[in-house]
């Protein structure tokens, strides 16, 4: 048994205390607001979701290139936008400097493989909803 809990941080919150704490419970990024050690997540403790590596570990090495530019961007939605666009701008760079070839890029937004016929797929990384704010359990 599980729950999957299909709504944002704020619908989330409200429904997870009528909720059994005992059955495993997943959500979507949505359920994250982007912002660590936010008081309110408290009543989402032990929920797994999936979520941009970005967000969930920003202190990854790789992504070191990456801190000055986002550094006076505010928390939560306005960092989605920019891995997006990091992120967009490396497939761009792949697909018209290694076209018909296979392609893996360690994002901001995840690991994105690209395939010789152009197709796309991304892996995010899992997250849970701990005592201590927000802990990366995989990356991807």
């Amino acid at each position: 048994d599980m729950i999957l809990i299909a709504g944002n941080a704020e619908e989330a919150r409200a429904i997870r205390p009528y909720l059994d704490a005992a059955t495993p419970t997943f959500g979507f990024s949505h359920i994250y607001a982007g912002i660590n050690h936010e008081p309110l997540d408290a009543a989402l403790l032990a929920v797994r979701f999936i979520d941009l590596p970005w967000l969930l570990n920003n202190d990854d090495a790789a992504f070191a290139p990456y801190r000055t530019a986002a550094a006076d961007l505010p928390q939560g939605e306005m960092q989605r936008w920019f891995a997006l666009g990091v992120d967009a701008y490396q497939v761009l760079l792949a697909l018209t400097q290694q076209p018909h070839q296979s392609v893996t890029i360690h994002g901001l937004t995840g690991k994105i493989r690209i395939g010789e016929k152009g197709e796309i797929t991304r892996e995010l990384a899992l997250g849970r909803f701990g005592a201590n704010g927000v802990v990366l359990e995989r990356a991807p």
